[in-house]
């Protein structure tokens, strides 16, 4: 009878190392997404304004098409 109380204390000593595993797992993985945010933020340095975007491609074929037909 003395014994079983041994694989009680085994089972919480394996418990609490597997909890605590997975907790820095977590805490790993928190740490990557936040890391690849700041890193993804830093190489962007501007909004895209993509409105603006379209005003600007389409008023340089408008441009295009007229020196297109200028010289015809």
């Amino acid at each position: 009878m003395r014994f079983r109380a041994v694989y009680t204390v085994e089972a919480a000593w394996v418990m609490a190392i597997c909890i605590g595993i997975v907790m820095a797992s977590i805490m790993l993985a928190f740490h990557i997404y936040h890391e690849t945010i700041h890193d993804i933020e830093s190489h962007v340095k501007t909004e895209v304004d993509a409105p603006k975007r379209f005003r600007q491609i389409q008023a340089g074929q408008e441009m295009i098409e007229e020196l297109l037909n200028k010289e015809k």
